[in-house]
C-alpha cells in the first residue's frame, strides 16, 4: 500500500487534486498496488468519487464513512495528538472505518501503540519527513525492523524521506506492509512516474 498525503500543497488544490488523484487510481491498476490518496474534509467527498481516499484528520469519521470513505490518519505530523485523545478517537471508529496511527519513535509502539485496536500503524520519525537527502528506510532501518516485530498483531507502513523504489524495498524486506509519501510524489515534475518507481519497490 502506498500512502499519498496531499496535505494542503498547491499542487492538490481543485483540478490539479482531481488529476493526482487519478494518477493514483491509474498506478493502481497499473501495478496492483494500492494507491490511496488522504486528503481534506472539503475534497474528499469529490476525490472518493474518482477513487478510494482516506482523510487527513479523523475528526468526521460517521459522515465520512456514510460517503464510503474508508478510513483516515491520525497523529500525522501536521496533526499531533496526545495518547489519551488517540485512544479516544479509536475506541469512537465506525465499524470497517481504519485509522492509521502515525508513531514517531518505537518508545511510543512500547508505552502505548501496542494496546491500541487497531489495525494500522505508521512510523514517521519526525527528523526525516521532507527529507531530500535521508529517509526512514536509509537510516531507521534496525528501528523499522524492531517495530514490525513488536508490532506483530498489527499492520505497518513507514513514512517520512521514503523517495526511491530502494527506500520500499528496504522497508518491505523488513516486514513493512507499505509507505506513508507526500513531498517526493505529490511535488514531483511526473507524480505518475515517481508512483510507478515506488510500486516497483514491492515483492508482489
Amino acid at each position: 500500500m502506498i500512502l499519498v498525503n496531499f496535505k494542503k500543497y498547491p499542487e492538490t488544490e481543485g483540478e490539479k487534486g482531481e488529476k493526482l488523484a487519478r494518477i493514483c487510481k491509474e498506478v493502481m491498476e497499473e501495478t496492483g498496488i494500492k494507491v490511496i490518496p488522504v486528503v481534506t474534509e472539503l475534497a474528499a467527498e469529490k476525490l472518493n468519487q474518482i477513487t478510494e481516499v482516506w482523510l487527513q484528520k479523523p475528526e468526521m469519521m460517521e459522515q465520512a464513512n456514510k460517503m464510503g470513505i474508508k478510513g483516515s490518519l491520525i497523529n500525522h505530523s501536521d496533526y499531533r495528538l496526545t495518547p489519551n485523545q488517540i485512544r479516544e478517537i479509536v475506541k469512537k471508529k465506525p465499524e470497517g472505518f481504519e485509522l492509521m496511527v502515525c508513531l514517531s519513535t518505537l518508545g511510543q509502539a512500547e508505552k502505548w501503540g501496542k494496546k491500541l485496536s487497531n489495525q494500522w500503524i505508521a512510523f514517521e520519525p519526525k527528523e526525516y519527513i521532507g527529507s531530500s537527502e535521508k529517509s526512514v528506510s536509509s537510516e531507521k532501518a534496525t528501528t523499522i525492523e524492531k517495530m514490525v516485530k513488536f508490532l506483530d498483531d498489527k499492520k505497518v507502513l513507514v513514512g517520512a524521506g521514503i523517495k526511491s523504489m530502494i527506500d520500499v524495498d528496504i522497508a518491505c524486506q523488513l516486514g513493512a506492509k507499505g509507505v506513508l509519501v507526500a513531498t517526493s510524489v505529490v511535488k514531483s515534475e511526473d507524480p505518475k512516474a515517481k508512483l510507478l518507481e515506488l510500486a516497483k519497490g514491492f515483492r508482489v
